[in-house]
């Protein structure tokens, strides 16, 4: 067979039936498909970016409840210093821009061999306690705890005075009841001291208000609310007291007496009603010896702004013209 007819029979041979049957099991293709970037629209497996989650704000907090937890992380130590910043005569810090901050040292020194927890005729135990070098200090800001230790400065004392207490007698003294307020509370005692004492800021520039007041520490069993194993609730005293009423009422006092008129005397008596919250339910005026008296008395009344409680209260006042 010559090159030629060689050549015309292998073509033959290619456009035969097992030739075309291998072509039509091959795959056409007629386009080319790739994937677009990442996160493009045409990307049929793209999926929208889901919004990264916000953390949620943390709660407003009553001072009592994290006081309690200062004082646990205080590690058996007694406060030296205490600062409170934006608290409110609520006892709430808001956390956005309120910080409690507790520097906590020992107790001031005892007479040596005497334990103040050894009941009366109990075996004295020997040698002194060992010496504390390493007190913690405790901040609390935007809901997170930071707990770090150092050189223990001074000594340290349970405050007794709640911060409604403080709030209380800063009201008295002429404090706007609706702001708040800095505290910062002095537990180093001297030997001569006896309590710690406080000071109570409200400064505000743009409203020109600036309130500062010193009081002792000389709440005699308020010392509770600062007892961890008790609940937050406990904060909130259970029912107006004598002290609570004296105090709101000493508040309006000159109010009340501007409603004087001329030559009328006598007492102007008034049942109170107060709601948990400090605010005034209802006043009724129950004895009077002229009419618009009584009402004027009774409007300035309204004015008050008690201590909250968990339960209110009711009482009657006079006051004599």
């Amino acid at each position: 067979m010559n090159r030629a007819a060689a050549l015309a029979a292998v073509a033959v041979g290619l456009s035969g039936p097992a030739c075309q049957k291998q072509q039509e099991k091959a795959p056409v293709i007629d386009r080319v498909r790739t994937a677009p970037p990442a996160g493009s629209a045409a990307s049929p497996a793209a999926e929208p970016a889901s919004p990264a989650a916000e953390p949620a704000s943390p709660e407003p907090r009553p001072i009592a409840e994290l006081l309690a937890e200062a004082q646990r992380r205080g590690g058996g130590l007694l406060p030296s210093r205490i600062q409170i910043d934006y608290v409110g005569a609520d006892g709430i810090l808001d956390p956005a821009y309120a910080r409690l901050e507790a520097s906590f040292a020992p107790a001031a020194e005892i007479r040596p061999g005497d334990d103040p927890n050894r009941r009366t005729g109990a075996p004295v135990a020997k040698g002194p306690p060992p010496k504390v070098t390493q007190c913690p200090r405790v901040t609390w800001r935007g809901g997170r705890w930071e707990t770090r230790q150092g050189g223990c400065t001074g000594v340290g004392a349970r405050p007794t005075c709640t911060v409604q207490a403080l709030w209380a007698k800063a009201i008295v003294q002429g404090a706007p009841p609706d702001a708040v307020a800095k505290l910062t509370y002095d537990g180093s005692l001297s030997p001569s001291q006896t309590a710690g004492s406080w000071r109570f800021a409200i400064s505000d520039d743009v409203r020109d208000v600036h309130f500062r007041k010193s009081f002792p520490d000389d709440c005699r069993g308020m010392v509770e609310a600062l007892d961890p194993t008790m609940p937050p609730d406990s904060a909130l005293p259970s029912a107006l007291d004598r002290q609570m009423i004296a105090n709101a009422m000493g508040a309006v006092k000159s109010k009340v007496m501007s409603c004087a008129r001329g030559d009328v005397k006598g007492p102007v008596r008034l049942k109170v009603k107060v709601k948990p919250d400090g605010t005034i339910d209802s006043a009724t005026v129950m004895q009077t010896p002229d009419q618009d008296l009584g009402e004027c008395v009774r409007a300035a009344i309204l004015l008050a702004q008690f201590t909250k409680t968990q339960t209110g209260g009711s009482f009657t006042f006079p006051f004599v013209f």
